[in-house]
């Protein structure tokens, strides 16, 4: 028999296995040092768990949409679809035009203004607005410009705004038509401000000059606060300044009236 071979039933020896600390396993009365996640995997990880819980928050909690403008941006002029066909085509051109002109290198304020006031009149309250703060912005003190925007203000609803381009448009360029519609603003929409309507009158009057218009309006508000003297006698020299108007002798008849109902 060949000495190579081994003997049936002879046992093998196993190699050496891996020894206890290759293992892991410390021998007896020995601590193993406990293992961490390096500081920068631990950071991710972290950011990971926060950005999944914020994407799972947003998906049951779906952001609110923007809230809507509480002003008008479009009215409608009741105009007939030929009106808005020819109504569009002007501001098209005047679109046109503009562009040729800033091209140049210019800026013409009278383009825009006439562009602010074709979208006025088709009923785009928002891109004439745009129109006229596009003047503004070079040319702040713009009484046309600022009293155009003070009337699409006042119509999407923005008071507080028409008060103040027409308090601007006042300061620059101060004409009685200013102060009676800041007065009429007030008295319609702003009524915790009426008590300012007398003193801004006033304050017209005295920068002014007496005109039939403001002593008119002046006697309306004292007409409206239940001073009925200090009325007619606004009432009175707005007559005769009118050259006599006869509306104004109808307010005057109708305010005696109840001046003679009171003293009964």
């Amino acid at each position: 028999m060949d000495e190579t071979q081994t003997t049936s039933g002879a046992s093998r020896q196993n190699p050496p296995g891996p020894s206890l600390e290759e293992r892991g396993m410390a021998p007896s009365g020995t601590s193993t040092p406990k293992k961490f996640l390096p500081p920068a995997v631990l950071a991710a990880c972290l950011a990971v768990i926060v950005l999944i819980g914020f994407l799972l928050y947003r998906r049951s909690h779906p952001a609110a949409p923007p809230a809507a403008s509480p002003f008008k941006t479009m009215v409608d002029r009741g105009l007939s679809d030929a009106d808005k066909a020819m109504l569009q085509k002007k501001i098209d051109d005047q679109l046109a035009a503009i562009d040729a002109t800033e091209k140049s290198g210019k800026h013409d304020i009278t383009q825009y203004l006439l562009l602010g006031n074709l979208y006025y009149e088709i009923g785009d309250l928002a891109k004439s607005e745009d129109a006229y703060q596009a003047i503004l912005k070079t040319n702040p003190n713009d009484a046309p410009s600022l009293e155009n925007l003070g009337q699409d203000q006042l119509e999407s609803g923005d008071y507080a705004g028409a008060e103040l381009s027409w308090e601007a448009a006042m300061k620059s360029e101060p004409d009685e038509d200013y102060f009676i519609r800041i007065a009429d603003l007030i008295d319609q929409h702003l009524p915790n401000q009426r008590a300012s309507i007398g003193p801004l009158l006033d304050n017209a009057v005295a920068t002014l000059g007496q005109t039939s218009g403001l002593l008119y309006r002046l006697g309306e508000w004292y007409e409206e606060n239940g001073q009925y003297e200090e009325a007619m006698s606004h009432y009175q020299v707005a007559y005769q300044l009118s050259g006599k108007d006869a509306s104004i002798k109808q307010t005057m008849d109708a305010l005696q009236a109840k001046i003679s109902l009171q003293g009964k």
